[in-house]
C-alpha cells in the first residue's frame, strides 16, 4: 500500500503536503478536503458575515438599542470606557452599563469597571467605602 504524502485542495485545487491540511476523522485520508489556508479563510468569512447580525439581535433583546446606537454611544464616549478612560483590555467590545431599576443605559464599560459596579451591586455607599478604604480613611 502507498502512502499518499500530497493532497490536492478541493478549494484552490493546489496540491499540497499532508500538513497543510488539518486532521478529520471523517475524510478518508485523515485530512480535512480544503487546506489550512482555504479553511481559515472560509472561517473568518463566515465568522465576520454572521457576527454583526447577531451582535445586533443581542443588543436589541438584551439593552433594546441597535447596534447603530450601541456604535454612537462608543462615538460619544471615545471608544473608551466611560468610567476609567481606558481602551477595553479584554479584547471584547464595551459592556452596556444600565440602571437594573429603571432599564436605562448609563454608558459603555470595559469589563473590570462593569464587573466592579456589578460587585458592589451598583451601590453608591458601598462604592465610597471602598475609596474611602483604598485611601486609608
Amino acid at each position: 500500500m502507498m502512502l499518499t504524502k500530497e493532497k490536492t485542495c478541493s478549494h484552490c485545487g493546489q496540491t499540497k503536503p499532508l500538513g497543510d491540511f488539518y486532521t478529520s476523522k471523517k475524510e478518508k485520508m485523515g485530512r480535512e478536503g480544503y487546506c489550512k489556508l482555504c479553511r481559515n479563510s472560509q472561517r473568518k468569512e463566515h465568522w465576520t458575515k454572521g457576527r454583526l447580525p447577531r451582535q445586533n439581535s443581542y443588543l436589541k433583546y438584551v439593552h433594546g438599542i441597535t447596534l447603530e446606537e450601541y456604535n454612537n454611544l462608543l462615538g460619544k464616549q471615545g471608544g473608551v470606557c466611560a468610567l476609567c478612560g481606558n481602551i477595553n483590555r479584554h479584547g471584547v467590545a464595551l459592556h452596556v452599563d444600565h440602571d437594573h431599576t429603571t432599564g436605562e443605559i448609563r454608558g459603555l464599560l470595559c469589563f473590570c469597571c462593569n464587573s466592579a459596579l456589578g460587585n458592589a451591586h451598583d451601590n453608591p455607599v458601598i462604592l465610597r467605602k471602598m475609596a474611602d478604604y483604598l485611601e486609608g480613611k
